[in-house]
């Protein structure tokens, strides 16, 4: 598949105009700012992860939470 038809839908439920100013915005970005910008969302997707493992396991101490996102990419049964 060319990558412009995977790039099209990944953004099949965005409104034209919001991407053009998405794309406009991360073209203007040095390597560095993008660089800063994935570490951003990963710290976000992280503590998302944890705030879930948290709210499943309210009785968890870090110890436990830690070691639970440890094993979440490996987790057999994703139910």
């Amino acid at each position: 598949m060319p990558v412009s038809s995977r790039l099209a839908d990944y953004y099949r439920d965005t409104e034209p105009k919001a991407l053009e100013v998405f794309l406009a915005l991360q073209h203007k970005m040095t390597g560095p700012e993008k660089i800063a910008a994935v570490f951003q969302m990963n710290e976000m997707l992280w503590e998302l992860a944890e705030s879930s493992v948290r709210q499943q396991y309210p009785q968890a101490r870090d110890r436990e939470v830690f070691l639970r996102m440890a094993g979440i990419p490996y987790a057999r049964d994703r139910d």
